[in-house]
């Protein structure tokens, strides 16, 4: 599916939609996975599924903390989806770090997706393990 494609179809139901995912980051662009956007929404909450799509199970690579996001399928596409102007900013400042510095690999662009999104990292962890957050 093209993003022209994605874009008049969550017309009604989105600001704006982006290319994201390895597919755009990375040099070769892999051809076995998914085709990922980033869909802004209108509403916060916006339910999908009517279009065909299903609601992602929890445990990806971006736990989404108070419902900053749903990851939603529909065979080869995903969308993840927000109406957090925060989220998605930080999201597609990731993205362009990931294409510039062309991180081939997944766990280097899990790592800086977390990072970004979340300000997690293995010294933030070993923070909260020690008791650290006086906020």
């Amino acid at each position: 599916m093209t993003l022209d494609e994605i874009k008049e179809e969550l017309n009604e139901l989105a600001l704006a939609v982006w290319p994201v995912g390895s597919r755009i980051t990375c040099t070769p662009a892999p051809t076995d996975t998914d085709a990922d956007f980033l869909v802004y929404l209108k509403k916060r909450g916006t339910d999908i599924s009517s279009l065909g799509f299903s609601l992602a199970e929890s445990g990806n690579h971006y736990a989404p903390e108070d419902n900053i996001f749903n990851s939603w399928r529909r065979g080869e596409v995903n969308l993840i989806a927000s109406s957090d102007y925060q989220f998605v900013r930080r999201f597609l400042a990731a993205t362009e770090i990931a294409k510039r510095f062309n991180l081939l690999e997944k766990s280097d662009r899990v790592l800086l997706f977390q990072a970004v999104l979340y300000g997690n990292c293995n010294q933030t962890k070993e923070m909260d393990l020690l008791g650290l957050n006086l906020s």
